[in-house]
């Protein structure tokens, strides 16, 4: 997963979205317009006969989608009414999963949806990452609350593939019985490595990122259950889930060293804590996927982060930057998230995570958009901090609805507009604890709450069909 400066020109594809951003700051209309179009070109459907619906999702001199990409690429992918193509790439990695592969799907596909023969020698020599399989299950969840398909809760193939690698595959690779999947490699042709940290070879049994996509999987799982309508199986999954945080918190704070471990590995003496050992993934990924505990312990996470990429983000490779913002946002930590999300907008890039991601950091991070297109709800809560007055997003594809967020006044004022689509019931949340919001000019009671680690207050409203809803604290 490195990057190349490389473009691909002529092949550029036509796609077309009505996704629109107007701002106070024209920096960000126009970062925003660039990573848009940039997006868009990386589109392969109808490029070439055969072509399955699909974007770019690896370095751009391959002609192929690659698992972790695309599982970070899908939400900027929905915003843009790309939800075909996330459905047939799930689609056909589903597909590769099988007993001979121990369950796991392939590392990467071209854009006829087949065997890309870089990645894969035979069904006991391909590229194998524990965290793959289990994030392509979180994300499907994500998918799905994007765009209300039912094909995501009724596909045999996906919920095939959700089944084995929720059982069969945990099952095959969990040494020791925590119900955490293991990896064991030299190389990562020649077994599997329990990071996305690649050059952790002989180390990582389970990193942190490893970890955290577990967890995540786990709770995304029980809720694709639920929306297949076996809700009688949810609870032992969450229950599953519990363990693995419960694990996390027991064991994964470094006391002496005021921070989380990078991950562990197994030795002679059985399992061995890695104390000092550094690597992007396995940090990176304990806030982005919300494991870390909010407060100190997060804190210290987060800042140990900031610094390093400070420090040393010179030497990384640029795609590793992609997962910050989503940190960040995650814990309230606005001015750092802005931070690194103006890194991603303004290095133009050529590498098709870097402009997925940062629209979608826009829409979900700045803005706060989290959808739930099959219960027809949408929370908001505004991120902005003091560069940016205010910000519209317009035209946001949220299953059959067309809606528009704009924030303003320092996060104090949030407009909902809902074009097209069924009503929705919108859930507008504000930083702080407000005992009334106002809803069109009225005042209603808020409800409080805490969302890592941050205090929120929010009403519940309805929208209609064509209607504009304002809600505001004073």
């Amino acid at each position: 997963m490195a990057g190349c400066c490389l473009t691909h020109g002529a092949m550029a594809n036509d796609a077309k979205s009505g996704l629109t951003l107007t701002s106070s700051s024209q920096h960000l209309v126009d970062a925003f317009n660039w990573n848009k179009a940039k997006a868009l070109s990386w589109v392969r459907t109808g490029v070439k006969t055969g072509y399955i619906p699909c974007y770019w999702g690896g370095y751009n001199y391959r002609e192929a989608f690659y698992v972790r990409d695309i599982a970070h690429q899908c939400q900027g992918a929905a915003l843009l009414g790309l939800n075909e193509e996330n459905f047939s790439m799930w689609r056909a990695f589903a597909g590769t999963a099988n007993a001979s592969r121990q369950w796991f799907c392939l590392w990467a596909l071209d854009f006829y949806g087949n065997t890309y023969a870089v990645d894969y020698r035979s069904d006991t020599n391909f590229v194998r990452e524990i965290p793959a399989p289990l994030e392509l299950v979180d994300k499907a969840y994500t998918c799905y609350r994007w765009s209300a398909d039912p094909r995501w809760v009724t596909n045999s193939v996906l919920t095939n593939f959700y089944k084995t690698t929720m059982e069969d595959f945990i099952s095959i690779h969990d040494d020791n019985g925590d119900g955490i999947a293991e990896g064991h490699f030299i190389d990562i042709f020649d077994g599997a490595c329990g990071s996305y940290c690649e050059g952790s070879a002989g180390g990582y049994g389970v990193g942190g990122d490893n970890l955290a996509i577990t967890w995540s999987a786990y709770r995304s799982y029980a809720k694709l259950l639920a929306a297949m309508g076996k809700p009688a199986l949810t609870d032992a999954w969450l229950a599953k889930a519990n363990r693995v945080r419960e694990e996390y918190v027991r064991n994964w704070w470094n006391s002496s060293g005021s921070n989380y471990y990078a991950g562990r590995t197994i030795g002679l003496g059985g399992w061995i804590t890695n104390l000092d050992q550094y690597s992007k993934e396995t940090y990176a990924f304990q806030a982005v996927k919300g494991l870390a505990e909010a407060g100190p312990r997060a804190d210290a996470l987060l800042e140990k982060l900031h610094q390093n990429y400070l420090e040393n983000g010179k030497d990384y490779n640029f795609e590793s930057f992609t997962y910050l913002p989503e940190a960040f946002y995650h814990y309230g930590k606005n001015d750092q998230a802005w931070h690194w999300l103006k890194r991603l907008l303004d290095s133009h890039y050529q590498y098709p995570e870097v402009s997925f991601t940062a629209l979608e950091f826009i829409a979900t991070g700045m803005m706060g958009i989290d959808p739930d297109a099959p219960n027809h709800k949408v929370a908001t809560l505004g991120r902005l901090n003091p560069e940016v007055d205010w910000v519209e997003l317009d035209h946001v594809p949220m299953g059959a609805n067309d809606i528009l967020v704009r924030h303003q006044d320092g996060n104090r004022t949030t407009t909902m507009v809902n074009h097209a689509g069924p009503d929705l019931t919108w859930e507008a949340l504000f930083p702080g604890k407000h005992a009334l919001l106002h809803v069109d000019g009225s005042p209603l009671a808020a409800n409080t709450k805490t969302l890592n680690g941050v205090v929120v207050s929010g009403v519940t409203i309805q929208v209609k069909a064509g209607q504009r809803r304002t809600a505001s604290w004073l």
